[in-house]
């Protein structure tokens, strides 16, 4: 029974932070806006560069993609994206400028739970927001859709990739611990994981060389694979592989996310940062 008890009062303070980041994502209502209105633009870009380029080449297949496989790429890479999207790193930044630090210590949770939690909520409007209208607006450029266990196979590897986002985003964050201000860093980090991660182009567009290493690396979980399970680019074998991968990556930065906290927490409690 008072176990019973505790977990109830756990999963109500795990909802206080989850509410804290709904109400900290309604500040930003004009970001949401934004993303609806240049959502459309992004796509309108994406498919007349695209058809013009199938057109050039005269071919219906580039690298393994048809042209409704690339804009749905796009418009799939594009959801992924707002599913996974974190910005934990600059608050992270923002309480050790302000020295708001201690703060969160004093909260009932871990340092790492605060900014998860929080995280949620904040995302959660995001999922609200924009992921149905830009999803019904792929429709109307031509989104492939997909069924079944590979659509199942989607929503779990873009739960691990939104782990994955959180995890890099909660390290880069922690640097503020030494580095003080990151805006350098976390522009870095965007650039680098959009990069890497697919958003820009399919990683199967580089060499072969390239391929191999991008497969030894966590980014290509990011947006690249839930995009192409998405797509039924892979068998189902395949798609289990990939998955188990992911969760190889979240164990492995979280142990690490684990060790630099423990780090910046000797730093913060022995300089008084």
């Amino acid at each position: 029974m008072v176990a019973g008890h505790e977990w109830w009062q756990d999963m109500r303070q795990k909802y206080a932070l989850v509410e804290a980041g709904w109400r900290t994502g309604l500040i930003y209502r004009l970001h949401y806006l934004a993303t609806l209105l240049s959502a459309p633009i992004s796509l309108l870009i994406y498919y007349y560069l695209w058809r013009a380029i199938f057109q050039a080449t005269n071919t219906t297949v580039i690298k393994g993609f048809t042209l409704q496989e690339m804009i749905s790429y796009y418009v799939i890479v594009m959801i992924v994206g707002m599913f996974t999207w974190s910005e934990c790193d600059k608050w992270i930044e923002e309480d050790v400028v302000r020295g708001d630090t201690i703060i969160a210590l004093l909260k009932p949770f871990t340092y790492f739970s605060w900014h998860y939690y929080f995280e949620l909520g904040f995302t959660g409007l995001s999922l609200i927001v924009n992921i149905i209208p830009v999803f019904l607006i792929g429709i109307l450029f031509g989104l492939k859709m997909t069924t079944g266990i590979f659509f199942v196979l989607f929503l779990v590897s873009m739960i691990l990739a939104s782990f994955i986002y959180f995890l890099i985003t909660f390290i880069v964050g922690l640097t503020s611990f030494w580095l003080f201000k990151i805006a350098g860093v976390r522009r870095t980090k965007r650039v680098i994981l959009a990069f890497l991660g697919g958003s820009m182009l399919p990683l199967s567009f580089f060499p072969d060389s390239l391929q191999k290493v991008f497969f030894y690396l966590p980014f290509q979980y990011l947006r690249y694979i839930p995009a192409n399970i998405y797509l039924q680019k892979y068998s189902y074998g395949e798609c289990l592989v990939y998955i188990g991968i992911a969760l190889f990556w979240c164990i492995v930065l979280f142990v690490l996310a684990r060790l630099i906290w423990r780090s910046a927490y000797k730093k913060f409690a022995g300089a008084g940062t």
